[in-house]
């Protein structure tokens, strides 16, 4: 209800070239969450592809606005990891399935998870290394705003045409995780 209007609007005024560059930017900043979730899981290689991605990233590619890494063979994407995955591969079960305003859909370990990854990110409290509460909500505002468009996709794909969209957006939920999980 909040998400889908965003994102329409957003992709409606904003240039395809400006989105990816926003999108690339955020994910940069998302790389201390991506390196501990490797670390974790003991993926070695996936930490070493995702320091080099950032470290391109961020120098060659402005801050992450460009994605130069992409074009460099020994850098190609790796699953993306986080702090609930890396909870799963280490054994914590998943708990009962939550849907939560605004978060949506979710369980009891990658609510879990969300803390850990929002205590690994710089730019959200605890930790910030911005000062200014209104630096923080702009960070936040423009994180949701970046990302509205594929989670309004990813929420119409789950819920389909289903009969009972609660059942099918848990039972897609799950797998999506459990198979993300076993990456």
């Amino acid at each position: 209800v909040v998400i889908h209007p965003i994102a329409v609007g957003y992709t409606a005024i904003t240039p395809d070239k400006a989105e990816i560059g926003a999108k690339n930017f955020f994910n940069n900043l998302r790389y201390p969450i991506r390196l501990v979730g490797n670390l974790l899981q003991r993926k070695f290689f996936g930490a070493w592809v995702e320091t080099g991605r950032f470290t391109v990233n961020s120098t060659l590619g402005l801050c992450g606005v460009m994605s130069p890494s992409d074009k460099i063979e020994s850098l190609v994407r790796v699953p993306s990891e986080d702090f609930g995955q890396a909870l799963g591969a280490n054994g914590m079960t998943e708990g009962p399935y939550l849907v939560i305003p605004i978060f949506g859909p979710t369980n009891f370990r990658d609510l879990f998870g969300l803390f850990g990854d929002r205590s690994l990110n710089p730019f959200v409290q605890p930790w910030s290394i911005i000062d200014s509460r209104d630096w923080r909500l702009a960070y936040g505002a423009g994180r949701t705003v970046v990302n509205s468009p594929e989670i309004s996709d990813r929420y119409l794909q789950m819920k389909g045409t289903a009969i009972d969209p609660y059942g099918a957006l848990k039972s897609a939920y799950t797998q999506y995780r459990n198979s993300a999980i076993k990456e």
